[in-house]
């Protein structure tokens, strides 16, 4: 098997959301967020926010569709939260904003990415968050810093949770922050991809072999999450995981939405012993 390193992969992962006028390519940008996270360790990177101006957008025929700032005006009364981020941006009237939060959103990927062949960078959808970003890039005349291959879609890794996994986090995890509001929806977002990546990690795997474990440790028993343990002294369940105050030998304790089927009844003494 191949490394992340020989297939030129990063464990990070891009999650972005805007916020527009529009449903078009060409949609003006409210604002951007996006929250950069390790897949493997399942730790939040980095974050960013910016909102941008919509008036100065008008040079570059970026998209002001009337039923969405219609919508818009209507979360005044049942999103104050979210209209406050509009209104922020159509007060924004000084030129060079537009063009601006673009180079820092690029600046910021590349902080993270130090190879650009290397970004991934996953929109809610294929056809919305990352197409409207590259036509933005392309007007104001210069290249995102994410290729192409880059461009990723949260809605495919959702349906493949749901499809084989039956888990469906973007519905089972509660929203925290305001819905609408970019930053906060890209944070619940990338708890989504988490979520689905760490229980694709959790699929059923072969039960090891005692001869993994030296001879002093005497019991093993899996984790919540599928992790095999091998303890010294038998262990008892705390939550979601086996412990018995010493040492492991492998596997970390964890948590994922769908616990492994029969974990609580893994606990189980090495043969030699129980004979």
């Amino acid at each position: 098997m191949k490394t992340l390193n020989e297939l030129k992969i990063s464990p990070l992962v891009a999650v972005v959301d805007i916020e527009t006028l529009s449903t078009q390519p060409n949609a003006a940008i409210v604002s951007i967020g996006c929250v950069i996270v390790n897949l493997f360790t399942q730790e939040t990177v980095d974050e960013f926010y910016r909102v941008t101006d919509t008036y100065y957008q008008a040079i570059y025929n970026r998209d002001a569709m009337p039923s969405t700032v219609r919508w818009w005006e209507e979360q005044k009364e049942t999103n104050p939260a979210a209209w406050k981020e509009y209104e922020k941006s159509n007060s924004i009237k000084e030129s060079g904003q537009f063009e601006l939060a673009l180079i820092e959103f690029n600046n910021f990927l590349i902080k993270h990415f130090v190879d650009p062949s290397t970004i991934q960078l996953m929109g809610n959808g294929c056809d919305f968050d990352n197409v409207i970003l590259q036509t933005a890039f392309k007007k104001v005349l210069f290249s995102p810093s994410w290729e192409f291959s880059g461009n990723q879609s949260l809605r495919t890794a959702v349906w493949l949770g749901r499809l084989i996994l039956g888990i469906d986090p973007k519905y089972d995890i509660p929203f925290e922050g305001t819905k609408h509001h970019a930053l906060h929806d890209a944070r619940h977002e990338a708890k989504v991809l988490l979520n689905i990546f760490h229980a694709f990690l959790c699929l059923e795997k072969p039960t090891p072999t005692w001869e993994e474990a030296p001879d002093n440790f005497k019991w093993r028993a899996r984790n919540a999450d599928g992790s095999w343990l091998y303890f010294m002294n038998k262990p008892q369940r705390y939550g979601l995981v086996w412990r018995d105050g010493g040492d492991m030998v492998f596997g970390s304790p964890s948590t994922q939405l769908k616990p492994t089927p029969g974990w609580e009844f893994s606990l189980e003494q090495r043969p030699e012993v129980a004979a």
